[in-house]
């Protein structure tokens, strides 16, 4: 209770097509991890209305905002701002939870596809968990530098809503181990030569047990 991570957004007559966000900068490998996860809650402004999948709250994550970047929306379902029923004010509906696994395979059949758009937005049709999902040019969620988290309009017509984002975080560890080993030789045939010979072999998940999961190595190595 007392390291509550939560972050309010409100827009007032927001237009249809139009967008507001916050972003910030930072480095992180998501690749160690199983899922992105996230609670969501609006609410009309007072005295205004608001109704379901009328905004969607959106995450843009990438190297950069403009031309390497995953962008992922979800439509939201309304609580009433007079509730107190935790179910009410974090419907189940607005739970946001992303399988990260999921970003490589939108990026291989999106920039597979014969429909890609080169130099724009290209969403996949496949939505797991209610989240629509979107690349554009090259981006990669193991080099993830900035982050941007906002709300959406596409309903036609201006809104005005505030957006509850809550307790972001990456879930489920990849907590498998590695190994790691070296091997070294030396012969000598006769008088006539010396041989020498190392060997050595890191695979992924190997590192010391003071390492957090991102300090360990993430590539198989054979030297």
């Amino acid at each position: 209770r007392e390291d509550e991570r939560s972050l309010a957004l409100t827009v007032n007559d927001l237009k249809s097509g139009d967008a507001r966000g916050v972003y910030k900068n930072f480095n992180v490998d998501m690749r160690q991890y199983e899922n992105l996860e996230l609670f969501l809650h609006a609410e009309p402004l007072p005295g205004g209305t608001l109704g379901n999948n009328q905004v969607k709250a959106f995450i843009r994550m990438g190297s950069d905002f403009t031309n390497n970047f995953y962008q992922i929306e979800m439509p939201l379902e309304v609580s009433d701002r007079s509730s107190t029923d935790q179910e009410s004010v974090w419907p189940t509906a607005n739970r946001f939870d992303l399988p990260l696994e999921f970003l490589r395979t939108v990026k291989s059949q999106v920039l597979g596809s014969n429909t890609l758009v080169a130099n724009e937005l290209n969403f996949l049709d496949e939505r797991p968990n209610n989240l629509k999902i979107g690349v554009k040019g090259n981006p990669n969620f193991g080099d993830i530098r900035v982050m941007m988290i906002g709300i959406k309009n596409e309903s036609g017509s201006d809104q005005s809503a505030t957006v509850w984002f809550n307790e972001m975080r990456l879930s489920d560890l990849k907590n498998r181990g590695g190994w790691a080993a070296v091997a070294s030789m030396d012969a000598n045939i006769a008088d006539f030569a010396n041989l020498s010979a190392s060997g050595r072999i890191t695979t992924i998940g190997f590192g010391g047990i003071e390492q957090g999961p991102n300090e360990r190595s993430q590539e198989d190595v054979k030297q």
